[in-house]
């Protein structure tokens, strides 16, 4: 029985040394950074945004004037 534990108790001390010494794979090399697709679409919404902001024809009318925000009954008795 001793000779079972004492078989045991090497592999088990053998199979410890061998796996804090066994070496991992290396890490695959890291892939060139560039724009994505989804960057350059990203810049061109902001371009574009950027652009046009402002441009409408129309002045913007106040949130309440056009019925919005508050019920159109509201509004008129705020006034």
């Amino acid at each position: 029985m001793k000779k079972i534990l004492l078989a045991l108790a090497g592999g088990a001390l053998i199979g410890v040394f061998a796996a804090s010494h066994a070496q991992t794979a290396k890490p695959a090399p890291a892939a060139p950074k560039g724009p994505s697709a989804m960057d350059m679409a990203m810049d061109r919404a902001v371009a574009n945004y950027r652009k046009n902001k402002g441009m409408s024809m129309e002045a913007k009318k106040p949130a309440a004037a056009m019925g919005m925000g508050m019920g159109a009954k509201d509004a008129a008795k705020k006034k």
